[in-house]
């Protein structure tokens, strides 16, 4: 039997129109940062082109690839932005 993990998924700027500020999802074992994209998707067809511009930190690092998610760890989703 696979067990699940748990993560806290925090969202930002314009994808608090669609997720709340912060979250627990669980996912299947062995799980990466692109799933976790892809289970959120799912959940929230409309902000899918959104989740696509988005960077992912873990760790407070910012990913430029997926990384294995593992319980407890905390995921940050960054929609673009822009200022003046």
């Amino acid at each position: 039997m696979s067990r699940a993990i748990e993560i806290q998924v925090f969202c930002y700027g314009a994808l608090k129109d669609y997720f709340p500020d912060s979250k627990a999802i669980k996912l299947p074992s062995g799980a990466n940062s692109d799933d976790l994209l892809t289970a959120l998707k799912k959940d929230k067809p409309d902000a899918t082109s959104l989740l696509q511009l988005s960077r992912i930190a873990v760790s407070d690092i910012i990913l430029n690839e997926a990384v294995n998610l593992n319980t407890g760890d905390e995921v940050h989703i960054l929609p673009p932005s822009s200022g003046g």
